[in-house]
């Protein structure tokens, strides 16, 4: 997150929807969401504010 560069998540579908979780990864998730960055889907990362 530091670096600014996008974090790519590999829990999605084949269509790269985030498939739901709980757990570890459901904070992780929920971290870079109260920090501002967006998921895209095309992409299957998490974008930084402002990208």
């Amino acid at each position: 997150m530091g670096l600014g560069k996008p974090i790519f998540d590999s829990y999605r579908s084949a269509n790269g929807s985030l498939i739901p979780t709980g757990g570890f990864l459901g904070a992780e998730r929920f971290t870079l969401q109260t920090r501002g960055w967006i998921y895209n889907s095309s992409k299957g990362a998490w974008m930084p504010p402002g990208f």
